[in-house]
């Protein structure tokens, strides 16, 4: 088990999906039920919890641990320009932690809609998705800061986040 990342492009909602015996609606191959949508995250947009959607593509480019994509999220905060949430902290997620805090305070920046997502279940819509697409690419300018695995993670993003700006979303799972 670890992190999966999948992109659908060309989503619509599926309107009056069929129930079946449990109470939930029937998915077929090209639909994708939305278990939270922006019922628990801003980041959501405008997906709706406890629907089903359509899409005309999927894509699922990224597959990690859960430490591999927090390590990938500190190291996108550091070369986003966050300064530590502790001055000389050794803590692994100190610049993560920054974004995070800030987020709490109210305060948005580069990238803090990706950093500031839960990891483990939920989407982002396609206006958070195309904010976060250009958020990559300005710090894709500082990727050269990044060792080699993580600046792969970080094209791997770049590629999901852009299949998903064409009327689509990411969904975590």
């Amino acid at each position: 088990m670890g992190l999966d990342i999948t992109a659908y492009k060309n989503v619509k909602l599926v309107e009056n999906p069929k129930m079946v015996d449990t109470n939930h609606p029937e998915v077929w191959g090209n639909q994708v039920y939305i278990n939270i949508g922006n019922s628990e995250w801003e980041q959501g947009d405008d997906l709706e919890s406890g629907q089903v959607y359509g899409f005309s593509y999927v894509m699922s480019v990224y597959r990690s641990s859960y430490s591999t994509y927090g390590n990938l999220r500190n190291e996108l905060a550091r070369i986003a320009g966050y300064e530590p949430l502790i001055a000389g902290s050794q803590y692994r997620g100190i610049y993560a932690a920054r974004v995070c805090d800030n987020w709490e305070q109210g305060k948005r920046g580069i990238l803090s809609e990706l950093i500031c997502f839960a990891d483990n279940e939920g989407e982002i819509g396609t206006k958070t998705c195309r904010k976060i697409l250009n958020d990559l690419h300005t710090v894709s300018a500082r990727a050269g800061e990044l060792n080699e695995w993580n600046q792969g993670l970080l094209t791997d993003l770049i590629q999901t986040f852009e299949f998903a700006a064409v009327d689509g979303f990411i969904q975590f799972h």
